[in-house]
């Protein structure tokens, strides 16, 4: 898998709760743009993406889902969390 931009709340919610067999975890990477780490964390997240496949790899952007960030306590860029499937608590 590669990782995969989330642009609204109802995409990160469907991934969280999805009922598909082919992945247990997701992995959520918050960033933005002109950020010098996320520019170096997000294309080695895509490569180890490619290499666990029971790890669905997402990124979000900071600045344009900002509540979302806020409920998981995200305020040092980039962050990344993992979350269980069926299970929005990280």
């Amino acid at each position: 898998m590669a990782l995969i931009e989330i642009t609204t709340i109802d995409e990160f919610k469907e991934i969280i709760n999805s009922s598909s067999e082919e992945y247990k975890y997701i992995l959520v990477e918050f960033y933005k743009n002109n950020c010098p780490p996320c520019s170096v964390l997000s294309p080695k997240l895509d490569n180890i993406s490619l290499l666990f496949n029971q790890i669905k790899f997402i990124k979000i952007n900071y600045q344009k889902l900002p509540d979302l960030a806020k409920k998981y306590g995200v305020n040092i860029l980039p962050t990344t969390l993992l979350f269980e499937k069926n299970n929005d608590q990280k």
